[in-house]
């Protein structure tokens, strides 16, 4: 199943568990910082090479006035990547899990 894939999944449920604005900043960080990088891969494919590979991505960012994201944003960003794979931990039973990796 591909990451974007379960990602559906993943709303279908948690949406109604959360909060209206709790949920909208949880979908807009995984919308447009994490299914652009792991949208198209398989979940069972993603390694710790992978989520390094993004968080060095991350990184190398900066705004136009030459800032980084901030530390707290950067663990904003791997908590809900950490949360999708402990999802996917729960629903498939997976021993590997995205939330073992080390946030930046």
């Amino acid at each position: 199943m591909l990451f974007k894939d379960f990602y559906k999944l993943y709303e279908q449920d948690m949406r109604s568990r959360l909060k209206q604005n709790t949920w909208e900043h949880k979908a807009h960080v995984i919308q447009s910082k994490i299914l652009p990088y792991f949208g198209d891969k398989p979940m069972k494919d993603i390694q710790a090479r992978d989520v390094l590979a993004w968080q060095n991505e991350l990184l190398r960012h900066r705004d136009k006035n030459g800032k980084p994201y901030s530390e707290t944003y950067l663990k904003n960003l791997h908590n809900q990547l950490s949360c999708i794979g402990d999802k996917n931990n729960r629903s498939y039973g997976r021993q590997r899990s995205l939330q073992k990796q080390r946030y930046i």
